[in-house]
């Protein structure tokens, strides 16, 4: 059951919160909302809050047909690269969904249209690059993306949430009772050893990073 709280005129997304429309079957409370196509929705509370809905469904329709579109490029390796960027930032089931879209990564509005995309990015020079953020926290817009190479996509990698140590590539190894280090190459995982302190495993790590990807990222 939602706790009640009140969202009148708020907004989420594209819809704006009317009034209160009762309660479900379940206790949750319900809110008719005004969206900007110009349909009405019911939905609970905490769909509106955990954005989950963030349109009548007019957006959704808007994205799958942007993303069948006959273009002329459809199926080539840009295109295939813009279809995985738009459902991992906006289809809940997508696997992905919880590292971009659920975190807050968005799209913005001009990259909603595959030809606007191909337009800043251009052609893949190489079969190898990926589409990369220059900050890892940013948007997917023309400011913020690059080709890139999986090593340099490594590099710009952010540290992982469930990252104890603070120290990316580094983890406590329960069993042995010591730091464990790791390093990420051409999509394969290389084990570096373990170590007593954390300073030895950063720097085994930091050397590692420099004799595979060329410069060093890991800092302590």
């Amino acid at each position: 059951m939602d706790k009640f709280r009140n969202l009148t005129k708020q907004r989420f997304g594209r819809l704006m919160v009317i009034e209160q429309d009762g309660f479900d079957k379940w206790g949750n409370v319900q809110w008719i909302c005004q969206c900007d196509c110009g349909n009405k929705k019911t939905i609970i509370s905490s769909n509106l809050l955990n954005g989950h809905t963030k349109s009548c469904g007019c957006y959704r329709s808007e994205i799958t047909s942007k993303l069948f579109f006959k273009h002329g490029r459809y199926g080539t390796p840009e295109h295939r690269v813009w279809r995985g960027m738009i459902q991992r930032c906006t289809d809940l089931k997508c696997e992905a969904y919880k590292y971009y879209g659920n975190r807050g990564i968005k799209i913005c509005d001009r990259w909603l249209n595959f030809m606007n995309f191909f337009s800043d990015m251009g052609k893949k020079s190489s079969p190898e690059l990926t589409l990369e953020r220059v900050d890892n926290n940013g948007d997917y817009e023309s400011g913020n993306c690059r080709w890139g190479t999986r090593t340099e996509q490594n590099i710009n990698q952010r540290i992982q949430k469930n990252n104890k140590s603070g120290v990316r590539g580094v983890s406590w190894n329960n069993h042995c009772k010591k730091y464990q280090t790791n390093i990420t190459v051409n999509r394969h995982q290389i084990y570096l050893g373990v170590f007593k302190t954390i300073h030895e495993a950063a720097e085994a790590r930091r050397q590692a990073e420099i004799t595979y990807w060329g410069k060093p990222t890991c800092q302590i």
